[in-house]
This record gives structure tokens, sequence and C-alpha cells, in this order.
């Protein structure tokens, strides 16, 4: 867990800081990732990471945690660095402000 938190908290650093208040429905996009606070974008990760998790078992997100950090260790510049938010939005893994908010209040979200 504690490269999950250092991965999400790099991520975090290297996007600016903004604030955006949608009703909490809809998924986080592309373009929502540039207005969050950093402390949303904590939420976020970690959400992304539970689900991540749910679907393909915590060894294969372990590995996809150490991956990144090792990108993040070997980029020239933090400019190269794409975060692991903007990947797993690629990647079809996103939530919604609910769910980033039942993470970060229980840990973990409720199988629908």
């Amino acid at each position: 867990m504690g490269r999950i938190v250092i991965a999400v908290l790099v991520s975090a650093m290297l996007l600016a800081a903004g604030c955006s208040r949608d009703g909490g429905g809809n998924e986080m996009t592309l373009e929502d990732l540039e207005t969050l606070s950093d402390d949303e974008m904590i939420r976020l990760g970690t959400c992304q990471l539970v689900k991540y998790e749910m679907e393909n078992g915590k060894a294969e997100a372990e590995r996809k945690m150490d991956e990144f950090v090792d990108e993040v260790a070997a980029a020239p510049s933090a400019k190269e660095v794409v975060s692991i938010q903007e990947e797993m939005v690629r990647d079809g893994y996103s939530c919604t402000r609910q769910e980033m908010k039942e993470v970060a209040n229980t840990g973990t979200l409720s199988e629908e």
C-alpha cells in the first residue's frame, strides 16, 4: 500500500491544482483532471486503484504501481511524466465524486 500512496502523491504533485464542483454523478474525464485540487487528485487516484484492484487483483495492482513508480523515477523531468490518474482514465478506470468520497470514508467501494 505504501507504494500506491507514493504513486498517488507523486501524481497529484505533478498536476496543477484548481477547483471543480460538479454534482458528483459523472466519472472524471481527462479534462476534469486539470481542474482538480491536489486533495481531489489523491482521492481520485486512490479510488481508481481500488477499482483496478477489485477487477485485477492485489498482486496486479501492486505490479502496476511498481511500474509507475519506476517510470517516474526514470523520467528525465516531471514534464515527461503522465500522472497515474491520467493513465488510468485512458485505461478505462475513473470514478465519480461519490465513489471518491466512499473510498475516502471507507477505504473501499461497494460492489454494484
